[in-house]
């Protein structure tokens, strides 16, 4: 009994408590981050810049931004912005609003709104 009634005592047991509010601690930060990826518009876009302009759409790639704009989803469209300025989709997002969207490159009605940045 009195092995148990000092257990708080032992340096295992402080080692333990150090570790889980440690996890704690790491638990409440990942879960904020995640919490403001997923339901915080100006978060998820913050560093995405909208172009309609493809001379725009070039500077901002070269510069190692990500743009967000219309694609007119064919193959050939994407595999052109890629050779001339190594930027790929990165991201299709849920939320489509596409009305009087027109495709970055071809000019075309877009199909979809995407996100495009170079892999570094």
């Amino acid at each position: 009994m009195n092995n148990i009634s000092n257990i708080h005592k032992s340096p295992a047991f402080t080692i333990l408590v150090i570790i889980f509010t440690f996890i704690g601690i790491i638990s409440s930060f990942q879960y904020s981050k995640y919490k403001n990826s997923l339901f915080n518009e100006s978060f998820k876009y913050s560093s995405a810049i909208s172009k309609k302009n493809y001379s725009d759409f070039k500077s901002i790639i070269n510069n190692g931004g990500f743009v967000i704009c219309g694609w007119d989803g064919t193959d050939a469209t994407e595999e052109a912005i890629k050779k001339e300025t190594k930027a790929t989709i990165r991201c299709i997002p849920f939320n489509q609003d596409i009305d009087n969207l027109k495709c970055i490159y071809s000019g075309n009605v877009a199909q979809y709104k995407v996100i495009f940045s170079k892999a570094y």
